[in-house]
């Protein structure tokens, strides 16, 4: 609560009123994060499945996040298979890999594709640990699971500007030829050419992965000069990759009900932190 305290302090306050204020801006910071779930949910979902389909679509491979023997052997990583005894006989689980021929992951994605594949193991092994035949767990048969656990950041890190904290030209970016360029008219496919530039789109996403990263840990977002553009960010993605998405998300008040807090709060949030330069963006959002 320090923060919220910091933010409505003033000499003028006694204790007790600086509690209470503090309190009311922690209630307007948690309403804005409740408000921005659907809307963010829905983005990770549609991002996800647009750039997982154009990606299948260039390459004709289903299984371009899940590592062959040969990518393995190439990156130095391994998949854990756990041994486990059972009335004194070893059981293994033995893990069958797809062939696929585009393996388009590495570093820090590579990473998470494999921890996501390791949960999935364990799951497996948890599952059938009480059987004494030994296992075979064939990942090709359990495709979606494997990328319904690959989050946000993952598929951000495919498109944005920055790979493993560093920042890069566009020329040497490690996804950039690979999936950036011959896939982003067909993640976007209802954006404009002038919109689909790496350096806009970069800038967006991540600072709608950095949003999203503070609303999924209720951390502070109500002193975020752009937090309404960045909302507005968020549709306009969603309508790029699907118009119909969009509207059915701002269509229902009941759902998406972002704006309407948003009006209905920042007034007392200026009056509660005495803030006189907040952005805000009433200009309807660019479809492109």
């Amino acid at each position: 609560m320090n923060r919220y305290i910091k933010a409505v302090s003033s000499r003028e306050l006694n204790q007790d009123e600086i509690l209470k204020k503090a309190f009311q801006l922690y209630h307007i910071n948690l309403v804005y994060c409740e408000a921005l779930y659907p809307s963010l949910h829905t983005l990770e979902i549609a991002l996800r499945n647009s750039i997982d389909s154009s990606i299948v679509k260039k390459y004709h491979e289903k299984y371009w996040f899940i590592p062959n023997e040969n990518s393995l052997i190439n990156s130095n990583k391994t998949l854990e298979i756990k041994n486990k005894t059972i009335n004194e006989n070893t059981k293994i689980t033995k893990i069958i890999l797809p062939k696929n021929n585009q393996y388009l992951l590495m570093g820090l994605e590579e990473d998470q594709g494999i921890k996501a594949i390791q949960k999935l193991i364990k799951e497996f092994d948890d599952k059938n640990k009480n059987n004494n035949i030994p296992d075979k767990l064939i990942l090709k048969e359990h495709r979606e699971k494997i990328l319904a656990e690959l989050n946000f950041g993952f598929w951000t890190s495919l498109l944005i500007h920055r790979y493993q904290g560093k920042s890069y030209t566009k020329r040497d970016h490690p996804y950039f030829n690979k999936i950036f360029c011959p896939c982003i008219k067909d993640i976007f496919a209802y954006a404009k050419s002038s919109d689909r530039n790496h350096a806009p789109v970069s800038r967006k996403l991540k600072d709608i992965k950095d949003l999203r990263n503070r609303v999924f840990h209720y951390e502070p977002i109500w002193q975020d000069d752009n937090l309404k553009q960045k909302y507005d960010n968020i549709h306009q993605f969603l309508h790029w990759i699907n118009p119909h998405t969009s509207h059915w998300l701002l269509s229902s008040n009941s759902i998406d009900r972002f704006s309407t807090v948003y009006e209905q709060y920042k007034e007392e949030m200026i009056r509660l932190t005495q803030r006189r330069n907040v952005k805000y963006s009433n200009q309807p959002i660019n479809k492109g």
